[in-house]
């Protein structure tokens, strides 16, 4: 079963037009150790970090291992255009790692830039992210502790306007 998360942009009313899927992967240290960790995304304009997810690590195969945890969805309250608009002020998306089981302070953060991700209308405003990306310290010091994969997509309801209405007039 997915957490649901903050619904994106933060403080927006309105019906869902879609949600965004996360998932935290394979945290491993600065020698490639795999490490038990959680994460938090923080959105550009939200209050309080509110999901705090187990990192997952792939299963070692023939020991049995489950991979548990790790997903998120985001509902989405605004038109796709509107999201990409959001998410390309935002720029960067910030992940607070902790060690597991510790949250009253960060071990690190990866900071991503998420506009190379981005795909606007031909794409039908997809997110699409996954990757491995560095986690430093802290936002001052830099010194990479790890790396992180994470996994980002949208999913547009059947409702949510992909086109604009010119356009669909056009074809």
């Amino acid at each position: 079963m997915r957490a649901v998360g903050t619904s994106l942009p933060p403080h927006v009313p309105g019906n869902i037009q879609g949600w965004l899927h996360a998932e935290l992967l394979d945290f491993t240290d600065a020698v490639g150790a795999a490490q038990p960790a959680q994460g938090a995304l923080e959105w550009w304009g939200q209050d309080t970090v509110d999901v705090l997810l187990e990192v997952k690590h792939p299963p070692c195969p023939g020991r049995g291992e489950v991979s548990l945890g790790g997903n998120v969805e985001f509902p989405i309250r605004s038109s796709p255009k509107r999201f990409m608009a959001y998410i390309q002020d935002m720029q960067f998306l910030r992940v607070h790692i902790y060690h597991a089981g510790q949250t009253n302070k960060p071990m690190g953060l990866c900071e991503i830039n998420v506009l190379p991700f981005l795909r606007g209308p031909d794409s039908d405003y997809k997110l699409q992210l996954d990757g491995y990306f560095p986690v430093v310290r802290s936002h001052s010091d830099r010194m990479v502790i790890g790396q992180l994969r994470l996994i980002l997509h949208t999913e547009w309801s059947e409702h949510a306007e992909l086109r604009s209405k010119q356009a669909w007039f056009l074809t």
